[in-house]
């Protein structure tokens, strides 16, 4: 995935698609793909990361309401949010 840059729209356009759709036990999953993907292209270009900023507060917020019944996954997730800050 982090050697399509000139993707990164539509990659991450499918992503905020698929983890919206997604089990609240799966978006964790989601959301460490896009840890790693916005780490490993750091070294390379900003083009994920500008897409990722543009989509992931609509898709935190969404967790939220959606994974409250699953504390790891809210936990997991916040930790996250201090990473990418």
């Amino acid at each position: 995935m982090v050697f399509n840059y000139k993707h990164a729209k539509t990659l991450v356009h499918t992503w905020d698609k698929e983890i919206r759709r997604t089990q609240p036990e799966r978006k964790l999953t989601f959301c460490y793909l896009a840890n790693d993907v916005m780490q490993n292209s750091r070294k390379k270009g900003r083009d994920f990361n500008h897409e990722f900023a543009k989509c992931l507060p609509v898709v935190f917020y969404d967790m939220h309401r959606k994974c409250q019944d699953v504390p790891k996954c809210l936990e997991s997730v916040l930790r996250l949010c201090t990473i990418w800050e």
